[in-house]
This record gives C-alpha cells, structure tokens and sequence, in this order.
C-alpha cells in the first residue's frame, strides 16, 4: 500500500483521486474487511506523516480502496466487493474527526463530488431491484393491501407553533429504523414533520427504497448515523423556495434574521441547514434519553 501511495504521488497531480484495487480472491465478512481497513488506514496515515517525493511532503489527496472478488475469482457468489474512502492532508474532510455541525456540512458541500462518486459505485456495484405491484409487507393477514402516506397526501399535522392543522406532503423519505421525515406545506407555510412507520412499512422501504411512498426517483432511506443523508434531503425539499418563503422564513426566526439578505440560492441552503441541526440535535438528544432510560430500566431489574 505505501508504494502504490508513492508511486501515486509522484505524478504530482493535481486535486487527484487514487484509486487502489486490492482484488482479495476470497469472500470477506464484515468483521474481516474493517480488519482490513484498518490497517489500510493506518498505512495512510503513515504515509500522509511521513512519505516526502522529491524531498517535500506529498499533496492532498483522496484515496478509494476497493476490493472486487470476483476479478480474482470468477466463480465467487454473493455480494463481492466492499470499498472505502480515506484522503490525505484534507483537513476538512468531515469524516472521521470531530467536527461542530455546521463545519461538518460546510466539508460536505466542499466534497460532495468525491461523495456523489463513491454513492454512483454503490449503486453500480448492486444489482437492482424492480418494484411491481404492492409489495408484501403492506399486504393485511386477508391479503389486501394497506394504504401507506404517499406525496401529495393531505393531513393532519402539527403545524411550526404545534397547532393542529391540514397539510400536503410535498416530499418524504425514510429515516433509520423505524420512522419517515415528511416535507409539508400549508398556508404558505413549509416545515418538517417526523412520522413513526408501521413495521410492515419499514419493511418495504428498506426492500423496495422510497418508492413505497409515491417517488418516482425510488431513492433509497436516510441514514441516521450521520446528518449529511439528511441535509442532502433538506436541500431537495427546500430548492423550490421563493423569495417570499424564504423572508418569512427568517422574519418568523429571530435568531436567523440576520441572514434575510443573502441571495435567494444561499438562503435555501442556509434554511436547510438550519432545519439539518436542528433535527439532528434533537434527534441526537432522543436517542441519548432512550439509552438513559434503557440502562435505568436495566438497573431496576
């Protein structure tokens, strides 16, 4: 690995991605290729302290390792390859230190077309499912199938001030286990709602992706192990914005008022990160209640 980084830095590219291919003939578990990553890891960074070409450090760069058994064995089954993404001297890379959230989603946007690339691999890298029909899990005991909250859906919702109100879906996408973050909209109004999902809805949405709720883009849930799933889907629900959403917007939050001059495009991106920490905080901050009232439960028994 560190010659293949030498060799790699000596072309002295600009803004270069290195690409290493480890071609293991054999099918990994999960817990063999972390062992795997790690050491890989650890020989970058050994490199990206020490390795110099021509006497001066190497250059920033992004390496992707990727291991595609079946170039070894054809004859392999099942699932055959796993890839990763590190990077050399790009301190703002918002993976793998600590970061304040709003530094973290400045980094993404700055990466995002490394990110954009490694998400294209995975979608390559797996075979597609069609969606044809009801699936299964929306199916009731008698084999009819149970209606599921689709965009364009009129409901009844809390609104920003938590007064009950009717508004339409305008976007949805799964999020973690069990539960959906909806876009909607009313008034002229636009805020987010969470929704628990059913178990069977769950079911089909990590099966089938979003589709399951109207999309036609079939995208796939949101992660909640790290908010960029969730700023990405923000910037999506919030590209429409008008000038006049926007200003109220800022006008019914104090604390934001200060950004109602900024040019429409970096108001929208400005709103989505907002509603980004903001849900991920208070996502963040549920998920350490339930653990506290786990362990609290545990110590009773």
């Amino acid at each position: 690995m560190r010659d293949q980084i030498y060799k790699a830095s000596k072309k002295k590219l600009t803004n270069p991605i290195y690409w290493l291919e480890l071609s293991i003939p054999t099918m990994m578990t999960e817990a063999d290729w972390r062992v795997v990553a790690e050491r890989v890891e650890a020989a970058i960074r050994a490199a990206e302290n020490s390795m110099t070409v021509d006497g001066q450090p190497i250059a920033p760069a992004y390496v992707v390792i990727t291991n595609h058994t079946f170039l070894a064995d054809e004859d392999v089954t099942g699932n055959p390859s796993f890839g990763f993404l590190q990077t050399i001297k790009i301190d703002d890379y918002p993976f793998g230190r600590p970061m304040e959230i709003e530094a973290a989603l400045e980094g993404y946007d700055r990466h995002r077309d490394i990110f954009w690339l490694m998400e294209a691999w995975k979608t390559a890298s797996n075979v597609p499912i069609t969606f044809d029909g009801s699936p299964p899990e929306l199916l009731d005991s008698d084999g009819k199938p149970q209606r599921t909250v689709k965009i364009g859906d009129v409901i009844e919702t809390p609104d920003m001030d938590g007064k009950m109100v009717r508004a339409t879906v305008e976007e949805i996408c799964s999020w973690g286990d069990d539960k959906a973050m909806l876009a909607v909209g009313a008034n002229g109004r636009h805020w987010m709602v969470e929704m628990p999902l059913t178990e069977g809805e769950a079911q089909a949405a990590r099966r089938y992706t979003d589709a399951v709720f109207g999309k036609n883009n079939a995208s796939r849930g949101l992660r909640d192990n790290d908010p960029f799933d969730l700023y990405d889907w923000m910037l999506k629900a919030y590209a429409n914005m008008t000038q006049e959403h926007v200003d109220k917007f800022f006008e019914q939050n104090p604390a934001l008022a200060h950004y109602k001059g900024l040019p429409l495009k970096e108001a929208r991106v400005r709103i989505a990160r907002e509603y980004t920490k903001w849900t991920w905080m208070r996502s963040r901050q549920d998920q350490a209640a339930k653990q506290q009232a786990a362990a609290v439960n545990q110590a009773a028994l």
